[in-house]
């Protein structure tokens, strides 16, 4: 339902789907947390942000329990849970949840990873929206680096970098430095 963007559907199926294995296999169980997080993107697209966030909550409880502490599915639970931080305004919130998906991807990856740099400019705009605009930058020419590295200087990811890292400048009416980047 979710690739049809029938969001009502998918979200009943997720539950429904809930409703029948958690009983069978009780609720620390990994598919269940999967289950949950895919609800709560659904929950998310829908608007329904408070129960996107516990989901998102139960979900990095159960992907936890089950893998461990240091695991990308785990990261992954942290970076989502920004996410609904993020759109409920509580960007506090959404930095911690971004520094914790940093560190476990910086733990399994390293510095030199796509992911590792996804979760640098969610980073960004975080620091971005709290004021911290140089810290914001720093992290975004991380993404960049990164990116340029990885894709090299012709890549969609490269462009991406360069387009939030004119966004942020425009953002603090550096509008010249973003022309830069735009170019």
């Amino acid at each position: 339902y979710e690739s049809l963007e029938k969001y009502r559907e998918a979200q009943e199926s997720y539950t429904k789907a809930l409703a029948i294995i958690e009983p069978v296999c009780g609720e620390k169980y990994l598919y269940i947390g999967i289950l949950l997080r895919s609800l709560a993107s659904v929950d998310m697209i829908l608007a329904e942000y408070e129960e996107a966030l516990i989901s998102s909550l139960k979900a990095l409880d159960i992907i936890k329990s089950v893998k461990g502490a240091i695991h990308p599915n785990v990261a992954i639970s942290y970076q989502n849970l920004a996410i609904v931080y993020k759109n409920q305004g509580n960007h506090k919130e959404e930095l911690n949840n971004y520094l914790k998906a940093f560190d476990i991807n910086q733990n399994i990856y390293g510095e030199k990873h796509i992911s590792t740099a996804a979760i640098l400019n969610g980073l960004a705009i975080a620091y971005n929206k709290l004021d911290q605009d140089k810290i914001a930058e720093e992290h975004q020419m991380r993404a960049l680096k990164i990116s340029k590295s990885i894709h090299g200087v012709k890549h969609l990811n490269t462009a991406a970098s360069y387009n939030n890292l004119a966004s942020l400048c425009c953002s603090q009416n550096q509008i010249e430095k973003a022309k830069r980047y735009y170019q």
